[in-house]
């Protein structure tokens, strides 16, 4: 079955089964997974079936392919680098994130475009899924904010901006010195700036005459 079946496969297997009012078995999800996936043999097809399972909400197969067959949690679409966490972000698939990360998914790995979970599932308005992104240690970016904001998520925006780490204080302009290397002390005065910078150069160093306000100038010939 080619890749791109597959993709058509997951847009409409929900719509179609929704429509049908069917609940497919967790052996008939099972079966689906690793039929779209047919085309790797392995350990691959049992990842890539992790991965579309993450997209079609099939939780028990989720954990099924990771406790029983193995499958990396941790695992990537041959197709622009997504995790199986991205999609299961992406589509607002709660218990199936949780349990990603419960098993050490990367909650700031990033696919082919720079995008990672937290900005996925902040761009469709998956707020559950942005809080347990967040538990895990998601970092949060300017870019995951704008997505917020300009998507109108303001609960979300909200949460985000809460769990922005706090920007550092500048620096207090009478803050007690740091304690320096004796060079570096030595040229911290004007005098020992001229004495330490002509033994260390090739050059003759002068202090020039001339001053930016009462800073004289060092200059160098």
């Amino acid at each position: 079955m080619m890749r791109s079946h597959s993709i058509q496969l997951v847009d409409v297997l929900p719509a179609i089964d929704d429509q049908k009012n069917y609940s497919p078995s967790v052996k008939e999800q099972r079966d689906r997974v690793l039929t779209m996936s047919e085309a790797r043999d392995g350990i691959t097809r049992i990842n890539i079936a992790l991965i579309w399972a993450c997209a079609l909400n099939y939780h028990e197969v989720v954990i099924s392919l990771v406790n029983d067959d193995g499958a990396n949690v941790n695992s990537r679409s041959f197709w622009g680098m997504k995790t199986a966490l991205m999609f299961a972000a992406g589509n607002g698939h709660t218990e199936i994130v949780k349990f990603l990360l419960e098993n050490n998914a990367n909650p700031n790995a990033k696919d082919a475009s720079g995008w990672t979970p937290l900005m996925k599932a902040t761009k469709a308005g998956h707020q559950s899924c942005v809080e347990l992104l967040l538990k895990y240690k998601a970092i949060v970016t300017p870019h995951v904010i704008v997505l917020a904001e300009e998507a109108k998520r303001n609960k979300i925006a909200s949460k985000l901006h809460q769990a922005k780490p706090p920007t550092p204080e500048p620096a207090e302009i009478n803050a007690a010195p740091v304690a320096q290397k004796p060079q570096a002390a030595e040229a911290a005065s004007y005098g020992g700036l001229f004495s330490w910078f002509s033994r260390r150069s090739k050059h003759k160093a002068v202090i020039s005459q001339a001053t930016v306000g009462a800073v004289p100038v060092l200059m160098v010939r």
